[in-house]
């Protein structure tokens, strides 16, 4: 099996030691065209990290078992959806730090590919870059273990205010460490009114518990949630978790619930029980301040392959939803389906982003799987028609 090496030689770590010091001198590049006097449309910030995936036939908690094939691709999970959003064509930067080994040469490489912006992500001299050994067996299995390396060094010092404040939307996901952790809170707390912040939860978020999240759920427009960690987050089925995350701040709140996954607030359309891929929570009114109002996605197959892999699959999700929110073209059950596409796409490969699409394939395998639901542009079938609740 391949071994993935973590290190550089003298002469390699002197040449990108030699990067790191330009970059750090480096000023921010001018402004190019801007949307309402913003330089990017979404700019990351989470950890950085080298996944290095396993296939194998089922996990194990004892023994040994083949291992099916095996790559290492850059991944970490905001970092997966702005490399999704620039592909869909979004104005995108990162903020985050990675080591001067090939790890971190991949993944602002992987970046580069797509047009992110690299220039607020540090090259942190003898150090090495976050990575993670992922397990996955198919559909829904999947292990992940995580070195934090470079991410645990995040410092204050280290993020640029201005940077983080010429965007529309940031888009964060978790740290394994409190220090990262910390200056996160702390530099969202501080972000303009303007910049809107939308945050993936996952494992080590909800490890956190509820009270170390308040701050962050405070500032959240957009929270991404699967059933099962806002479950075990707030307690509550998650209905009512989502609902109950609106009245801590959240604006709106999207629910995945996995493939195939049941919901128990079924629709019906054409006579079938339908399965719920995704629920969307928001107030309507000024300041958010009236009733809730739900919007349900059904759990359409877009693709005929098989599932290879699920790694991803939610920040693939993120990716669909905030390109579909961000065009203003779409309403809330919209761009929830085209998170769903998104989605479907990660599922064809192993890993979470040799699969994702580019906007015209995603587009069409939107316009093609969903209108039957929909029924045309700018018209929504019942199926995804809003749902008021108390």
């Amino acid at each position: 099996m391949e071994q993935h090496e973590g290190g550089l030689g003298a002469r390699g770590r002197a040449a990108l030691a030699d990067e790191t010091s330009a970059r750090s001198k480096r000023r921010p590049r001018p402004p190019g065209p801007r949307w309402r006097g913003s330089r990017f449309d979404v700019v990351g910030f989470g950890a950085l990290n080298l996944d290095h995936l396993y296939a194998v036939p089922q996990l194990i908690q004892d023994g040994g078992v083949e291992v099916l094939t095996s790559t290492a691709q850059p991944g970490g999970s905001a970092a997966n959806t702005i490399y999704g959003l620039a592909k869909l064509g979004l104005r995108c930067g990162f903020v985050g730090v990675v080591g001067d080994d090939r790890a971190g040469q991949a993944i602002l490489e992987s970046f580069e590919e797509v047009g992110v912006d690299t220039s607020s992500i540090l090259v942190r001299p003898g150090t090495k870059s976050g990575q993670t050994i992922c397990i996955t067996a198919g559909e829904g299995q999947k292990a992940i273990y995580i070195i934090p390396g470079a991410n645990s060094l995040l410092d204050s010092r280290d993020i640029n205010p201005a940077y983080l404040s010429d965007t529309r939307y940031v888009h964060l996901s978790s740290f394994v460490g409190e220090r990262p952790f910390s200056q996160q809170s702390e530099v969202v707390g501080r972000l303009p009114a303007r910049v809107r912040a939308s945050v993936s939860l996952d494992s080590v978020y909800v490890g956190r518990g509820l009270e170390a999240l308040r701050g962050l759920l405070e500032r959240c427009a957009v929270l991404f949630a699967n059933a099962e960690e806002l479950q075990q987050l707030t307690g509550e089925e998650p209905h009512v978790a989502a609902h109950s995350c609106l009245d801590i701040g959240c604006e709106t709140v999207v629910v995945t619930f996995g493939s195939g996954a049941q919901h128990n607030h079924k629709r019906s359309f054409l006579g079938d029980e339908e399965i719920t891929a995704s629920m969307i929570v928001t107030r309507r009114g000024r300041g958010r301040s009236g009733p809730p109002i739900e919007h349900t996605v059904p759990a359409v197959r877009t693709h005929r392959d098989d599932v290879i892999d699920t790694v991803g699959a939610g920040d693939a999700f993120a990716a669909g939803f905030l390109f579909g929110l961000l065009s203003r073209r779409y309403g809330l059950a919209k761009c929830g389906a085209l998170g769903h596409t998104a989605a479907e796409f990660s599922l064809t490969e192993l890993g979470a982003r040799p699969g994702l699409p580019t906007r015209e394939d995603l587009l069409a395998r939107f316009d093609e799987s969903f209108r039957p639901f929909f029924g045309g542009e700018g018209k929504s079938r019942p199926v995804l028609n809003s749902i008021q609740g108390g």
